[in-house]
């Protein structure tokens, strides 16, 4: 039975309809595929919340908002099976064959990159969109390292249970970003290893591979990205130093200006 907020039972009383009533008529008007989708996604939203939960003083039904309360009982039937959905999450992140198959899809959908070693890379601004058990290997390696509020993009290990985060100076504002920190967190050994690159000039490469179309941005460095791809940067693989790129463009005839790449004699 689905249960609707007081606010919501109180504006139907005063318009003389009945919850009933009002539930069909909302149905008859929804398509029932996309309803579907989107109680599977706030039931996957809901089991990502209490996974990671348990990194924190677990929380009693009782202590959760009212809202999450009437969203399990609608989606769980009760608390205890919720709770079990959550622990099955959290042991699926042992399951390579799971998380690869996750992240295949996802690639394939043109959100993040999928290398040829079965590492997953994304943007950490997409990471809410991502399926439920690559949020929740997310989260579990945020949790463990205190956070990655500084990072904007993590590469997920796939096959070996790990999680870098890389930082840069200039992620938004520059079509090859500048790496500056890189933290690799190692769940199953439950290893956090930090690694300084501010004097090695590290630039990340074809940056649209991480990013998703709908993203502010992206045209822009998809179209850079193609010129990049036209002078060898793509044989680079993720990440080459200032000095490579510009040896590479040279050999082309060009040089880095700005979003482009211009021709040595009108730099």
């Amino acid at each position: 039975m689905v249960e609707l907020p007081q606010e919501i039972l109180n504006r139907l009383e005063a318009a003389n309809t009945s919850a009933a009533k009002a539930i069909s008529l909302a149905s008859s008007l929804s398509d029932p595929e996309i309803l579907d989708e989107v109680a599977q996604q706030r039931q996957d939203d809901i089991a990502v919340y209490l996974a990671l939960n348990q990194f924190n003083r677990r929380k009693n039904y009782r202590d959760l908002p009212e809202r999450l309360q009437r969203d399990v009982r609608a989606l769980f039937q009760n608390f205890t099976m919720a709770q079990a959905t959550a622990r099955d999450l959290l042991f699926s992140l042992a399951d390579s064959e799971r998380l690869c198959a996750a992240a295949e899809a996802t690639a394939s959908e043109g959100l993040g990159y999928l290398d040829e070693d079965h590492n997953y890379w994304v943007s950490t601004e997409l990471t809410p969109r991502l399926p439920a058990v690559l949020r929740c290997f997310a989260g579990c390696a945020e949790k463990y390292a205190g956070g990655f509020d500084e990072m904007q993009l993590i590469k997920f290990h796939l096959r070996t249970g790990k999680l870098t985060g890389f930082r840069y100076a200039d992620f938004e504002l520059s079509p090859l970003p500048r790496l500056e920190v890189r933290t690799k967190v190692d769940l199953r050994r439950q290893r956090i290893s930090d690694f300084d690159h501010h004097g090695e000039d590290q630039r990340l490469l074809l940056k649209s591979r991480f990013m998703a179309s709908d993203q502010t941005g992206f045209e822009r460095q998809k179209r850079f990205d193609a010129q990049a791809a036209e002078i060898g940067l793509d044989g680079f693989g993720i990440r080459a130093t200032g000095t490579e790129i510009a040896l590479a463009a040279e050999t082309a005839g060009l040089v880095l200006s700005g979003w482009s790449w211009a021709p040595v004699a009108f730099r």
